[in-house]
């Protein structure tokens, strides 16, 4: 059976997930010589962002899924638009917050923005990859396996 992601991929994605978000929040939390409650801003905003990437990545996928079956719809419009939001407003609060209200240099308001870019990227790949490994799974199990293009 060929899987869609091979081990390296799989390690890749989880190993990127962990440094961008250790590097983001351990940024905010020892490096940002602001208030605590300035970090707590920082922190939750990386943490919302994380959580609307991982349930955007899913509603995008799902909805994808289920124009092939017409009796199969696993998320409401509503849910659907709430993803969208979700998403939109948590990352544009964060990145936001660094590139307007946070009083550092240029270097240190690129770090933390790219330090948010990467951890939404890792955030998708990671969703991915462990959906398609679960997926590959429970599809060997039922010996109905079909090669997939891989990603």
């Amino acid at each position: 059976m060929k899987r869609r992601n091979t081990p390296a991929f799989t390690g890749m994605a989880i190993v990127f997930f962990a440094v961008s978000v250790a590097l983001s929040l351990g940024g905010v939390i020892w490096y940002l010589d602001e208030p605590f409650s300035v970090k707590g801003y920082y922190g939750m905003g990386i943490f919302c962002t994380i959580m609307a990437s991982f349930t955007l990545q899913k509603v995008i996928r799902d909805n994808e899924e289920d124009k092939n079956n017409a009796s199969q719809r696993r998320n409401t419009p509503a849910f659907t638009i709430m993803s969208f939001v979700f998403f939109g407003v948590s990352a544009a609060l964060t990145l936001g917050g660094i590139i307007w209200y946070l009083d550092e240099p240029f270097s240190v308001k690129g770090y933390y923005g790219m330090g948010v870019f990467c951890t939404i990227m890792a955030s998708f790949t990671l969703q991915k990859v462990i959906r398609d490994n679960e997926e590959d799974k429970r599809l060997a199990e039922k010996g109905t396996y079909q090669q997939q293009d891989q990603a």
